[in-house]
């Protein structure tokens, strides 16, 4: 196996990639979809409970963000043409919605290849990934501060709403009886 000390190129420091990076990056990827699940239930059930406005706001809060996000994420891949290719193959529907669910799986998969590259011995392709997966780490990290204000904002400013209308309704219904 291949040790896990960091390798110079040039006046690259190509720290190792480690095995609990790639599980972390794992588990980010596992929770986005527990997340996206959970806003899409939640708006379900304000739809059935005939909250249409809360389910506005909560599929507000899903769609802007995952739409702006996806939109900045494609812009940042063709703008450093590191994933031309991936965009082009795929329709405008299919680049947001898989730039949205799969951006962690690319760095993911760069990573594991450069953990198969090390581990082979190869210098050139383990360069190529790294490179890769530090542009890619790069470009999810950026779309993610996005991601986050996008989200949040819109979630915090709904909770507070539904908290604010239940403490005056319990407050009525204290006063009144």
């Amino acid at each position: 196996m291949a040790s896990e000390e960091s390798t110079q190129v040039d006046a690259l420091m190509m720290e190792p990639i480690s095995k609990l990076s790639m599980l972390l990056t794992g588990f980010s990827i596992f929770w986005r979809f527990v997340s996206i699940f959970i806003n899409w239930s939640l708006a379900y059930e304000y739809w059935m409970e005939e909250d249409y406005g809360y389910c506005g706001w909560t599929v507000g809060s899903i769609l802007v963000p995952m739409t702006v996000t996806s939109v900045i994420y494609i812009h940042t891949l063709k703008a450093g043409h590191s994933g031309e290719k991936r965009i082009l193959e795929r329709g405008v529907y299919s680049n947001v919605v898989i730039s949205y669910l799969f951006r962690d799986v690319y760095a993911l998969n760069y990573a594991l290849k450069y953990t198969e590259a090390k581990r082979r011995d190869d210098q050139q392709e383990e360069i190529r990934y790294y490179q890769k997966l530090t542009t890619e780490e790069c470009n999810v990290s950026f779309v993610r501060l996005f991601d986050s204000f996008l989200e949040s904002a819109p979630q915090k400013i709904l909770q507070l709403v539904i908290v604010l209308r239940s403490i005056k309704d319990f407050t009525c219904n204290l006063l009144t009886t």
